[in-house]
């Protein structure tokens, strides 16, 4: 049938989009959007995150000088909203496993320009536990946090504007 072509041509192009991304970013965790854009942390670990757009073949790295906390040093994981309300845009999450913050972005593709944007919106004020592994996972308004042997930590946040609670509920 013409949709499970076509939904064999979108896992083929995500894999594809997955290989390109860590073989040229070397990049360590990636996330990808239902429209196909890549948002991966770099594998030596900062405060940079890594856009891969592959319809553009635009690669992309973020910085956020000192929007971000003190306390972000870099980041270790990465999360998309699959089903992300804002306009024109999806809300992305980055953790820091060491100081256990989570921030939020607006990442959208430039209407003019090539690449994409990523844009910070704000971060937790309460650090989470994320030993001795962490992983982070968004979804409809809640994130969640494994930190590893040391519990599941959950965040909401609003759907529009893609503003964290301070605190973990």
């Amino acid at each position: 049938s013409l949709k499970r072509k076509e939904k064999k041509r979108m896992i083929k192009f995500h894999h594809t989009l997955l290989f390109l991304l860590v073989r040229s970013t070397q990049s360590r965790n990636i996330a990808i959007t239902s429209d196909g854009i890549a948002l991966a942390t770099e594998a030596r670990g900062s405060q940079r995150l890594i856009t891969y757009d592959a319809l553009d073949n635009q690669e992309t790295a973020h910085s956020f000088g000192s929007s971000l906390p003190n306390n972000v040093n870099r980041f270790d994981d990465v999360a998309v909203d699959p089903n992300s309300r804002a306009r024109d845009s999806t809300i992305a999450f980055a953790i820091d496993a060491n100081s256990g913050i989570v921030c939020s972005f607006n990442l959208r593709e430039r209407n003019n320009s090539r690449g994409v944007s990523l844009d910070h919106i704000g971060c937790t004020t309460q650090g989470v536990n994320t030993s001795p592994f962490v992983g982070i996972a968004a979804m409809g308004g809640t994130v969640v946090v494994s930190g590893g042997t040391g519990g599941a930590s959950v965040f909401t946040y609003d759907e529009d504007s893609g503003v964290l609670s301070d605190r973990a509920t």
